[in-house]
C-alpha cells in the first residue's frame, strides 16, 4: 500500500490520510530516513505487475502533507538495504537489487555490497543540510548565522540542528554568556572566517595563540567570568586585564583562613609577592598595620572591605602607606592612613 498516515504527538491523533500520485506505486522493504520535515521513502519492492526491485526515492513533505519524486534517483535498484544520513548525504549500502524467478519457481536474490550516496541541498555549503536549517534556527542560506566567525556546520559538530552537549550555539554568538563572542575564545582571526561572517559583529582574536572556552564563562574558576577578565574582550591580555586563563583572585584576611579558600594570605604584601600576572587581591574590612608597596611590573587591584565570606564588601579596608614602583595600582574601598574611632 502507499497509505500515509501521520501521528500528532502533542494532540494524541492520527492525522487524515494523505494521498499518494498515481505513480507512486506501492512497495515492501523499502528504507524510510527522516530528513528535517521530509520522509525519504528509497527504493523497496514494488509488486504491481509482477516483482521489480525500485531505485526511486520518493519525498514526503510532512508540513504540506504533499509527495513528491526525488529528482535523483539510487544507481542501482536495492531493496533490504541499510541507510541513514552523514553530512549533507543520505547513505545507503548493500541490500537485494534483483528477485528472478526461474522456470521451476525457485527464485534467486542477487545482492549487491555497493555503497552510494545521495546529495542533500546544501545552499551555503556549511555541512548541514537545508531542511535541517530550516527546521530549526539557523539560516540555510548563510554559513555563519550568528557571526561569531564560526560556521554553523562547525558549532553543530553533529548536524542535527539542534545544540548538543559540547557544541556550541550557532544561533548565539556567546554561547556561555560570559561576554566574549564564541569565534574570538577560540582564537578565530580575521584570516580565519567565511565571507557570510558580519566582520561588524564578529570580534578577531587579537591573540589567537590563546584561547578561552567559549562553554565556560570562567574559563579558570578563579569566580571573575572572562568577560570580566578581557574587559575589552578582544582575546587578548591587554595592560591592566586580567588573565582569564590563570588565577586572578587571592584573599587576604588576618589569621588567613579566608573560608578555607585557596590563594589566602594574612597581610597585602605576601598576597603582591605572590602575584605574577594582574590580580585582584580581596581584603577583609578592618585595620592592616604593613605598608603595601607595589613594585615595578607589578598590576595589582585592591578590593577591600569585604565580610567574612569574601561574598560583599560593605566596609572599609585601612592601610598605613601605599607606594607604587612605577606598577599598576588599583584600589577599591582602600583607605590610606588610620583607622577612625
Amino acid at each position: 500500500s502507499s497509505k500515509t498516515y501521520i501521528y500528532d504527538i502533542a494532540s494524541d491523533t492520527w492525522l487524515p490520510e494523505i494521498a499518494a500520485p498515481e505513480s507512486m506505486l506501492p512497495s515492501i522493504y523499502y528504507q524510510c530516513i527522516a530528513v528535517g520535515d521530509q520522509i525519504w521513502r528509497i527504493g523497496g519492492l514494488v509488486m504491481e505487475g509482477g516483482f521489480a526491485v525500485t531505485n526511486e526515492v520518493w519525498v514526503l513533505d510532512t508540513v504540506t502533507g504533499l509527495w513528491s519524486k526525488n529528482p535523483s534517483s539510487m544507481n542501482i535498484p536495492r531493496m533490504s538495504f541499510a541507510a541513514g544520513i552523514v553530512g549533507t548525504r543520505v547513505v545507503v549500502a548493500g541490500g537485494i537489487k534483483e528477485i528472478v524467478v526461474q522456470e521451476d519457481t525457485h527464485v534467486d536474490f542477487i545482492s549487491t555490497n555497493t555503497t552510494e550516496f545521495l546529495e542533500l541541498a546544501d545552499a551555503d555549503s556549511d555541512g548541514i543540510p537545508d531542511l535541517v536549517e530550516q527546521a530549526g534556527c539557523t539560516d540555510p542560506n548563510d554559513a555563519d548565522s550568528d557571526d561569531d566567525g564560526i560556521p554553523d556546520g562547525v558549532e553543530d559538530a553533529n548536524r542535527n540542528g539542534t545544540v548538543d552537549q559540547g557544541e556550541t550555539d550557532p544561533c548565539d554568538r556567546d554561547s556561555d554568556g560570559d561576554g566574549i563572542k564564541d569565534g574570538t575564545e577560540l582564537g578565530y582571526s580575521l584570516a580565519m572566517v567565511g565571507s557570510d561572517t558580519d566582520l561588524i559583529k564578529f570580534q578577531p582574536d587579537l591573540d589567537p595563540a590563546t584561547k578561552t572556552d567559549p562553554l565556560k564563562s570562567d574559563t579558570d574558576g578563579d569566580g571573575l567570568t572572562d568577560g570580566q577578565e578581557d574587559f575589552n574582550k578582544d582575546g587578548r591580555v591587554d595592560y591592566g586585564e586580567f588573565d582569564p586563563n590563570a588565577w586572578s583572585v587571592y584573599y587576604v584576611e588576618q589569621g588567613a583562613t579566608c573560608g578555607g579558600r585557596e590563594h589566602c594570605f594574612s597581610d597585602i604584601p605576601s598576597a603582591i609577592t605572590e602575584a605574577v600576572t594582574h590580580v585582584l587581591i580581596k581584603v577583609r574590612e578592618g585595620q592592616f598595620n604593613k605598608p603595601v608597596t607595589v613594585a615595578a611590573g607589578k598590576q595589582i587591584t585592591l578590593s577591600g572591605g569585604y565580610n567574612s565570606a569574601f561574598s560583599a564588601n560593605p566596609g572599609e579596608t585601612v592601610i598605613p602607606m601605599l607606594t607604587c614602583e612605577g606598577g599598576l595600582a588599583g584600589l577599591d574601598k582602600i583607605t590610606i592612613g588610620t583607622l577612625s574611632k
